[in-house]
């Protein structure tokens, strides 16, 4: 072959010799990205043989196929989320190239950015323009591996999900379930991920490559990170029992706002197109988010940043009561161009002005010859001109010393002691609206309980729940209306809650009267918590699982039948058998839920009460004085 057939020989890819990685090594294609990483191959495969296993060695897994309570996800559904999650990162990436503005970037890109000498770019000066999202370096080889870590998605084919719900209380219990377990998965994880190097760096440090991520650094994973933090989630859910909507609703949502949180910028506020803001919109859609606090992507982005900080999902109750919580730097702060940056440089610019116009309006009092410019004319020359974009930082003001009379004695310096930023205090409004707010839900359900039914059940089951039951009627003896108490709360589940809602009662009560660090508003807002844990946590169980409403409820309360009633539910729950093994509507298999599991429930739902909730708020102030005085009691 002569010189001219070799040069005229066509390139086997259009995007030329040795291009197959990118500037940091990453496969720009699937099939050297799948060369180099078998993982997300064989990986996939061994959880679809494990899952088909298990579904065929469960006797009860293996009934609920049988019988069509449960089915696996299938191909096509997969596919399309599949599809759906893929071009959703592509999507998300192509509109903060284009509409994302800078004031809402989190970090200054140049820091993280080399240039072709290979060192890192320097930081623009003074009225030049930083980076933008759209100027880093196209992210070829982060996209690749996003694209085939969603890939991946094909095992949920194989997930044997519940049929689909049935009413609304059963999906929002799932929904708020799984994510509020999976933040607790997620959270426990990626902190021992961190803090166990062996563990970060087969896990997780790929992950944290980009220090400021874009929205392909969501999915930027090892196969072995995303199984443990993802697909194995999934799978337990799917055991036991969670319905194919809820797994759907939340695959599809959570895959969006994961593209969000990675993308290094605020939109909370972003409303196009939207009749309300991105973060208002969300947080209807994630309700639970008001008590247990919704995670933003400043804070995510601080954690990519410095590593230690914010390892949570979607909440931020955990981080706060750990004490890994940062709320994150504000937007546009890295740019100088916040909100607080933007005020005071409109305040300097100002200033600026009007120390112009009072030497312009000296200078007119008392004309002179001038050999040298005016202060005027240099203070105003600049303001004449078009600002610079951005506009300069405000200068840094140094402290003046002045020194003694020379007649006084020199006083001995005096370093000013360091005074930390007190914790703020617990205000009226945070410890009285919700307290209020749980008050009218009492009062909200004592007026319209059976209407409460019919809203979640439908009519049906309105009808049913308007009949008073004979079992507790007025006048039934103590033992005979003990033994009717418990026939009536048939779902265990619900029995569970119960017991987990008396007992954080008991604790608030006990709280008010022990105290030693809370505030007499604290301990008198504490023992107010009585009756809504006492009676709302059963209640849950009651309308949203028995589809009934209490027995107070539909016959004339009197005090004589509201203590036999107390008494009854004090035994029932203290003496062990509130976990009695019986039924329940939301336990995936047709027999009765053992007690061990019951007692597991009750377990979880008291530690929600305590970590997320308002009174558990106050249970958690007077447990951290308390080991902060025997802290410092043990270091003296």
């Amino acid at each position: 072959m002569g010189a001219t057939d070799a040069a005229q020989t066509p390139v086997g890819s259009l995007r030329g010799d040795g291009q197959y990685f990118d500037s940091v090594g990453n496969p720009t294609d699937l099939k050297t990205f799948y060369k180099h990483n078998p993982s997300f191959i064989y990986g996939p495969m061994a959880v679809a043989a494990f899952t088909c296993t298990a579904c065929r060695l469960s006797a009860s897994l293996a009934a609920r196929l049988e019988d069509g309570r449960a089915a696996p996800y299938g191909w096509y559904d997969t596919l399309t989320y599949t599809v759906f999650a893929i071009l959703t990162t592509f999507a998300a990436h192509g509109w903060f190239c284009v509409h994302a503005a800078q004031e809402r970037q989190y970090q200054q890109y140049e820091r993280v950015t080399r240039g072709p000498d290979g060192k890192r770019l320097p930081a623009p000066v003074e009225g030049e323009k930083s980076m933008n999202y759209a100027d880093r370096e196209a992210p070829r080889g982060a996209s690749v591996r996003s694209t085939a870590a969603l890939l991946t998605s094909w095992v949920y084919a194989l997930y044997p999900f519940a049929a689909p719900t049935t009413s609304w209380a059963m999906f929002i219990g799932w929904t708020c379930g799984l994510a509020v377990y999976w933040d607790l998965h997620f959270f426990i994880f990626h902190k021992i991920a961190h803090e166990n190097p062996r563990m970060y760096k087969l896990f997780h440090k790929l992950h944290h490559f980009y220090t400021a991520p874009d929205v392909f650094g969501a999915y930027y994973v090892t196969y072995q990170s995303h199984f443990a933090t993802e697909q194995s989630v999934l799978l337990l859910a799917a055991f036991m029992g969670m319905p194919r909507d809820v797994f759907t609703w939340t695959m599809f949502l959570g895959t969006f706002d994961t593209c969000v949180k990675h993308s290094g910028h605020s939109v909370s506020s972003v409303q196009r197109g939207l009749p309300m803001s991105y973060e208002t919109l969300m947080t209807i859609l994630n309700p639970w988010s008001l008590v247990l606090g919704g995670g933003s992507a400043g804070e995510h982005d601080w954690h990519h940043e410095k590593f230690t900080k914010n390892y949570a999902l979607s909440f931020t109750y955990l981080d706060k009561l750990f004490g890994s919580y940062h709320k994150g730097r504000a937007a546009g702060e890295a740019v100088g161009l916040s909100r607080a940056q933007k005020a005071q440089k409109a305040a300097d610019h100002a200033k600026a002005q009007q120390a112009a116009a009072a030497c312009d309006k000296a200078s007119l009092a008392s004309p002179t010859v001038e050999l040298v410019p005016s202060i005027a004319t240099v203070v105003k020359a600049p303001l004449d001109e078009a600002p610079p974009s951005p506009p300069p930082s405000p200068p840094t003001v140094a402290t003046e010393t002045v020194a003694p009379p020379a007649s006084a004695p020199l006083a001995k310096p005096v370093s000013a002691p360091v005074v930390p930023s007190a914790p703020a205090p617990s205000g009226v409004a945070s410890l009285c609206v919700p307290l209020a707010f749980a008050y009218s839900l009492l009062v909200l359900a004592q007026t319209k309980g059976p209407q409460i039914v019919g809203v979640l059940h439908g009519a049906a089951a309105q009808a049913a729940a308007s009949q008073p039951p004979e079992d507790v009627a007025p006048g039934t003896p103590l033992l005979e209306l003990c033994e009717g108490y418990a026939a009536h709360h048939f779902d265990s589940i619900g029995n569970s809650l119960h017991a987990a809602g008396m007992t954080a009662g008991l604790v608030s009560v006990a709280l008010a009267l022990g105290a030693r660090h809370l505030s007499t508003l604290e301990r008198a807002v504490s023992a107010m918590w009585w009756m809504p844990q006492w009676y709302l946590y059963a209640w849950v169980g009651h309308f949203g699982m028995q589809k009934d409403v209490p027995a107070v409820f539909t016959y004339g309360l009197t005090p004589s039948s509201f203590l036999k009633g107390e008494f009854c539910s004090t035994m029932w729950v203290y003496t062990g058998a509130v976990f009695e093994p019986k039924p329940a509507l939301f336990w995936p298999s047709a027999g009765n839920v053992p007690s061990a599991a019951l007692g597991a429930i009750a377990v979880a739902t008291f530690a929600f009460i305590a970590l997320a909730t308002p009174p558990g708020r106050l249970w958690c102030k007077e447990y951290h004085a308390r080991a902060a005085v025997a802290a410092k009691a043990k270091a003296c």
